[in-house]
């Protein structure tokens, strides 16, 4: 039986990968907004990435707004510990769009799992602009994008 891969290639596009090191509060607990601004920045690294970063945005007349986010411990985070943070894509649903995000310890071993729904919005309108066209550009450029995808 073939062993399930967590830590993607860094050079499979439909995954963004980068090291992190999270920071702690005094308390002795990790840094629960720099570790999702982390993750949202990678998630935009990887945006840019595909071709859909802010050049797009502009030729489409669109924001990227995360308008949701969701965020679970699942094992301890040590200080000084080197995560690796991963972020992919799911294909978009007709309004919105699911973004999965997760750090992984030296183990491998899961340490925390994001994700954030995002919406495409009209800039002069600001109303929510149908990801129509978000989704057919995304799926020419990585047609393995799925439906629903798991860790």
């Amino acid at each position: 039986m073939e062993e399930k891969r967590i830590r993607p290639r860094l050079d499979d596009p439909l995954y963004q990968v980068e090291e992190y090191v999270p920071e702690f509060l005094p308390n002795g607990k990790p840094d629960l907004a720099k570790i999702t601004f982390f993750l949202q920045n990678l998630a935009f690294d990887h945006v840019k990435k595909l071709g859909l970063g802010e050049d797009y945005q502009r030729e489409k007349s669109f924001l990227y707004v995360v308008c949701r986010m969701r965020g679970v411990f699942l094992n301890p985070i040590h200080p000084g510990e080197k995560l690796t943070g991963v972020t992919y894509t799911l294909t978009p649903n007709l309004i919105d769009m699911t973004r999965y995000a997760y750090l992984l310890n030296e183990k491998d071993e899961p340490v925390f799992f994001l994700t954030s729904l995002w919406i495409l919005l009209d800039p002069k309108t600001r109303r929510i602009k149908p990801a129509r066209f978000y989704r057919d550009d995304l799926l020419k450029i990585l047609p393995q994008v799925k439906e629903k995808k798991k860790i």
